[in-house]
C-alpha cells in the first residue's frame, strides 16, 4: 500500500508540476481539463505497472564441491522429535487503511449527492427565465449569483431592481458558454 502511495504521489507531483510550468500560461482550456484528468487516472495506474529488467550475470566455477560418495555409514542421523509451532500474525494495517478510505468516499460521495439535490430542487421551486442561453434561477433566498451547469442562481429581487452589476452577469454568463460548448 506504501508503495502504491509514493509510485502514485511522485507521478501526480510531476504531472502536476509538468501542468504548472508549461500547461498553466496555455490557452487551451480543453485540454488542459483532458490533461489534469488523464493525469489523475495515470497516477492511479502506474504503480501497477511492473518492468522486468533482464540482466545475464556470469557464473564462477571456481569454487566446485568436491563429490562425495553417500553410503549409510556417513548418514546423518537424527534422533531427537523438534516439535515445530506456525504462529501466524495478522496484519491490520491494510485493513483498516481501506476500511478509512471506503468510509471517506461514502461520506464525500454522501455529500456531493446532497449538495447536487439541493441545487436541483431550488431550481424547482423557482422562476425561470431563459436569457441569453442560459436559464436564470431567480431565488426568494439572499445569494450571490452562481452558476451550475447551464443555470444561473441569482437573487430574484436583485435580478428584478437590476442590482445585479454588468459585469457579474456577463461573467455568468461566460460560464453557461463555456460549458455549453465543452459538452
Amino acid at each position: 500500500m506504501i508503495d502504491f502511495l509514493i509510485k502514485s504521489t511522485i507521478s501526480l507531483l510531476v504531472l502536476l508540476l509538468f501542468y504548472h510550468l508549461i500547461l498553466e500560461k496555455e490557452k487551451m482550456f480543453h485540454f488542459n481539463r483532458y490533461f489534469l484528468l488523464v493525469s489523475l487516472l495515470f497516477s492511479l495506474a502506474v504503480p501497477f505497472a511492473s518492468f522486468k529488467i533482464h540482466q545475464d550475470i556470469p557464473v564462477l566455477y571456481n569454487n566446485v564441491i568436491p563429490q562425495q560418495t553417500i553410503t549409510a555409514e556417513n548418514l546423518p542421523v537424527q534422533t531427537e522429535v523438534v516439535n515445530i509451532t506456525a504462529i501466524e500474525e495478522t496484519n491490520y494495517l491494510l485493513p483498516l487503511v481501506w476500511l478509512i478510505y471506503i468510509v471517506i468516499t461514502l461520506a464525500l460521495s454522501f455529500r456531493f449527492i446532497r449538495n447536487i439535490y439541493k441545487i436541483t430542487s431550488k431550481a424547482k421551486g423557482a422562476k425561470v427565465i431563459i436569457q441569453k442561453d442560459a436559464r436564470l434561477v431567480l431565488l426568494t433566498e439572499e445569494t450571490l449569483p452562481y452558476t451550475f451547469w447551464n443555470s444561473i442562481y441569482i437573487n430574484q429581487n436583485d435580478y428584478e431592481n437590476r442590482q445585479i452589476e454588468q459585469e457579474l452577469f456577463t461573467h455568468e454568463i461566460a460560464h453557461v458558454k463555456q460549458n455549453i460548448h465543452s459538452m
